[in-house]
């Protein structure tokens, strides 16, 4: 059966292709005035998806490298405050050298005046910021690691770093702990200086505080045979410490009674003693003494003596104290729970040693043991304080070192975000230029389709006309 093409269908389809070529001439036309080949997702189902991913990309790419220069602007400035800082501690071994010098107090006042002023440099140093938030605080940036003043120089902040991440791999550490920064660096040996014959024990020592060794005498003891006695001053006026052997008493009875003679302490020259005597003072050659109850010689005594002295070690000014043991390792703890070992072997006589614990204190508590040293504020002889300045200095400059230490490695964290960052502009643009070439317009193609829409739509125009153009001739066979 024949199928009748109505006029009515032919203008429907001539109609349709008609839109279909406007509509395509329409979206070139979009296409070359906007750049874009694709404006929604019907348009290329395939290329959104392509663009979806590599917009999502670039936009990750991009943020990283915003994170990354923050980071170095974050290090750049922590790395300006260090070097500050680190000038500043400079200065303050120049004051130092100037003060062993200082012809009196008032000058030693001025250049511990001085140290004080960097004290307090340092200090804001610590507490540092950079956009609102604290550059030596860890990964509690909004919190100050130190205070701003006062006396107690003890980091508030985080001990673990704050740090940036990259590609999902790796991390770079930017805000660093002020433990790390400003912390005690590597803990010393022990130093004990003195006349008591102390040294530093055998054993790892907790304390951490500078403080003074107290030795104390409690009592004398004399070997048998020679007559000679504790006097009665003995056991707060004798200074001897040691076990019995340690030191030695040389006595010679002249009368051949006991009625009179010599007495010596260690070598030193001799004393003349009575039989009326119970609280004679002899003095040995290095500061040593004892007092002697010589009532009782025995007559006709005529040789050596061996004395011991027993005495209590403390190093919380006497609030408690333990006996002298005599040890390579006697341990001594505070009320704090901390410990500190000292060889007893070797403790003489009475006195007081000064403790130190040299590589265990904080920079700014550093300094202000400098400024306290140049004060003598412990009363030292002047070699003794010579020594302990230079102690002080010592301590100082190894927090000068390793300040310089986290400056080199922040310059070697900002080489690398340098590093990363340049890759990462690479890849951003790499991956722009691969988003182009998805969704750019091809200009020359899009104009040839364009041309080439355009005469579809006037042939179809065309073929419209003449379907219309009909004549009576044309119904005539």
């Amino acid at each position: 059966m024949a199928i009748r093409v109505t006029p009515q269908i032919t203008v429907a389809e001539l109609l349709k292709q008609s839109t279909i070529h406007s509509a395509n001439i329409a979206k070139l036309q979009q296409q070359i005035a906007s750049g874009q080949r694709i404006s929604r997702p019907s348009d290329d189902p395939l290329g959104t998806k392509t663009i979806l991913s590599r917009t999502a990309l670039v936009g990750q790419f991009e943020t990283q490298q915003r994170s990354l220069n923050q980071a170095a602007d974050r290090l750049n400035q922590a790395n300006t405050e260090l070097l500050s800082a680190s000038d500043l501690l400079v200065r303050a071994r120049d004051i130092a050298s100037q003060a062993r010098s200082a012809l009196d107090e008032s000058e030693l006042r001025n250049y511990a005046s001085e140290i004080d002023t960097i004290l307090t440099q340092v200090r804001s140093t610590g507490n540092a910021q950079f956009d609102g938030q604290y550059l030596f605080s860890g990964d509690t940036a909004n919190s100050a690691p130190y205070d701003e003043s006062g006396t107690d120089f003890s980091y508030n902040g985080s001990l673990s770093s704050l740090r940036v991440s990259f590609f999902g791999k790796g991390s770079l550490e930017v805000v660093y702990s002020g433990q790390k920064v400003f912390g005690s660096s590597n803990r010393q040996p022990t130093d004990i200086s003195g006349t008591t014959g102390a040294r530093p024990g055998a054993g790892t020592d907790t304390s951490t505080q500078n403080t003074q060794l107290i030795v104390r005498h409690t009592a004398t003891t004399f070997a048998l045979g020679s007559g000679v006695s504790a006097g009665t001053s003995s056991a707060t006026g004798d200074n001897i410490i040691g076990p019995s052997g340690s030191h030695t008493l040389t006595i010679v009875d002249t009368s051949g009674t006991g009625a009179y003679g010599t007495v010596s302490l260690n070598g030193a020259p001799p004393v003349a003693f009575d039989s009326s005597q119970t609280d004679l003072a002899v003095t040995g050659p290095n500061g040593e003494i004892v007092h002697l109850n010589t009532t009782a010689i025995t007559a006709g005594f005529n040789g050596t003596v061996d004395l011991g002295g027993e005495g209590t070690l403390s190093m919380d000014g006497g609030s408690t104290e333990v006996p002298i043991d005599f040890s390579t390792a006697q341990a001594l703890t505070t009320a704090d729970g901390r410990t500190t070992f000292i060889d007893s072997t070797g403790i003489s006589r009475a006195g007081v040693d000064q403790v130190e614990y040299a590589g265990v204190s904080n920079v700014f508590q550093a300094l202000a043991d400098l400024r306290d040293e140049i004060l003598n504020l412990r009363d030292l002889p002047a070699s003794e304080w010579q020594d302990a300045l230079t102690r002080r200095v010592d301590e100082v400059t190894r927090h000068q070192s390793h300040i310089l230490e986290v400056v080199g490695s922040q310059a070697q964290t900002l080489k690398t975000i340098n590093d990363i960052g340049n890759r990462l502009g690479e890849l951003t643009l790499d991956a722009k230029e691969r988003l182009s070439e998805v969704a750019k317009t091809d200009i020359p193609a899009a104009a040839v389709a364009l041309q080439e829409a355009n005469n579809l739509l006037e042939y179809s125009y065309a073929v419209t006309a003449k379907v219309f153009n009909t004549s009576l001739l044309d119904y005539m066979a």
